[in-house]
């Protein structure tokens, strides 16, 4: 994981361009995650341009940047999980709610 801290002594210098390198390639694979795990494509959207806009806003920090890819990597992956286990859920009823289910017809 690419970590702010080796743009600190020297935001210029080839440790924090690889660390900026490393967080954007992290996100696109947990954004291409998201693709595959079926993340409505308004939310994609969404974080697409967070991300764009954080790119455009933290040039001159890259530490800042390291940071908020970092963070959009956590809580798009959050996302995906979060659609995962929804449609999990949504497929496959089980105990109570499955017999509640079936009963319902002839209450």
């Amino acid at each position: 994981m690419a970590q702010p801290a080796s743009c600190e002594k020297d935001a210029t210098g080839p440790g924090c361009r690889r660390a900026v390198i490393q967080a954007d390639h992290h996100l696109r694979d947990v954004y291409e995650e998201a693709v595959r795990r079926g993340v409505p494509r308004a939310v994609l959207v969404d974080y697409r341009d967070r991300w764009a806009g954080l790119r455009e806003d933290s040039r001159d920090d890259p530490a800042h940047l390291i940071q908020g890819y970092g963070a959009l990597a956590y809580d798009l992956r959050r996302e995906a999980r979060d659609d995962e286990e929804g449609a999990s859920r949504r497929r496959s009823p089980s105990g109570l709610h499955a017999l509640a289910s079936a009963l319902v017809p002839w209450w």
